[in-house]
């Protein structure tokens, strides 16, 4: 993820041909990064969920 907006408004460019200007690249940037920490975020609840309900199936067959 490019860091600076002129950056970021290039390479959109050279991707996809739509060109931006550096205001709208940077605000395009803080949400792709707030997708990607939302997305991590489930990714890791999700799997503290499914080990936690193995844990807790796990008990109730020893009983």
């Amino acid at each position: 993820m490019p860091k600076c907006p002129v950056c970021l408004a290039a390479w959109i460019t050279v991707m996809t041909g739509v060109s931006l200007a550096p205001g709208i690249a940077e605000k395009v940037r803080v949400g792709v990064l707030l997708l990607l920490c939302f997305g991590l975020l489930f990714i890791v609840l999700s799997w503290f969920r499914r080990c936690y309900r193995g844990v807790a199936e796990t008990k109730k067959t020893r009983v």
